[in-house]
């Protein structure tokens, strides 16, 4: 990775520093070059620099998400966890959508939500939603990542919020199609059927 980041690096240097000759190249040699910085734990000054400066240019909310998932992991990474909470959630509603505050719930608002979610799955088999189409919206699909690296940061922060999150990322499979981030959300519904109705 830190091979990579110097690569990246000098693509930077040969563009200027500037984003005005070819910015979708800028952007990914920013978004990559951050990446590896934080993958090899290389430099973290340099990384936070790039994730700002892709992060103030105006361009489309999905453009900044490469950086964004990279400056979650680092705040995850030195225990900042309502910093990454608060990213992940902001990103998703950037997005357009529905997600809740970084504070806690009550028990009332997650058994709400675990009754949408019952609403939704309308008695499915396992073997119904294994045969749901693949997930091909890549704007749902950048919401569905996010809300999965906010539950990395739920268990600890806001563990009351971890329900909530895991049954939307289920309604959201079961609406527009399953992808790698639904693994997790329809495992945190069954972690939570076992919990709290000793359903095996």
């Amino acid at each position: 990775f830190k091979i990579a980041a110097i690569y990246f690096e000098s693509g930077r240097e040969l563009l200027g520093h500037s984003w005005e000759e070819d910015p979708d190249t800028m952007l990914r040699l920013c978004s990559e070059e951050a990446n590896a910085r934080f993958a090899a734990s290389d430099n973290i000054e340099i990384m936070n620099m790039l994730v700002d400066e892709v992060m103030n240019q105006p361009i489309p909310v999905q453009d900044k998400f490469k950086v964004s998932t990279v400056k979650i992991k680092s705040a995850l990474a030195v225990g900042n966890l309502h910093e990454s909470l608060d990213i992940a959630l902001g990103f998703c509603r950037k997005l357009g959508m529905p997600v809740p505050k970084n504070k806690p719930v009550s028990k009332l608002v997650i058994m709400k939500e675990y009754v949408k979610t019952r609403r939704a799955l309308k008695n499915r088999t396992a073997e119904e939603i294994a045969c749901l189409p693949k997930l091909n919206d890549e704007l749902i699909i950048m919401g569905q990542e996010m809300l999965q690296l906010a539950n990395s940061a739920c268990y600890l922060a806001q563990p009351s919020l971890l329900p909530v999150i895991q049954f939307l990322m289920v309604r959201s499979s079961l609406k527009h199609g399953i992808s790698a981030s639904s693994c997790v959300a329809f495992t945190g519904l069954g972690l939570f059927l076992c919990a709290i109705f000793g359903k095996l």
